[in-house]
């Protein structure tokens, strides 16, 4: 039985991305920008955090495929010993 990862860096930091740009919209909506500061504080927080949960991800699948690639290569070598 081989390892399989699911390949969910792509949909986990788009779904965060969408996320982040329905909370920016929410928090400037009919807002005048220079009133009050404080939202655009928390869209760059949010930004930020975005960045840093998207390299995560991204680190996440990296160590999955190798570790994919290490199953793959010891079946791989099982296999060649009991053909």
């Amino acid at each position: 039985m081989t390892a399989c990862r699911m390949l969910l860096a792509d949909p986990g930091h788009s779904a965060l991305i969408s996320l982040v740009q329905v909370t920016t919209t929410l928090l400037v909506h009919r807002r005048p920008i220079g009133a009050d500061t404080q939202p655009l504080v928390i869209i760059k927080a949010l930004l930020k955090l975005s960045r840093d949960a998207g390299d995560a991800f991204l680190a996440a699948d990296k160590r999955l495929a190798e570790k994919e690639a290490r199953v793959q290569a010891a079946e791989a070598k099982r296999a060649k010993k009991r053909g």
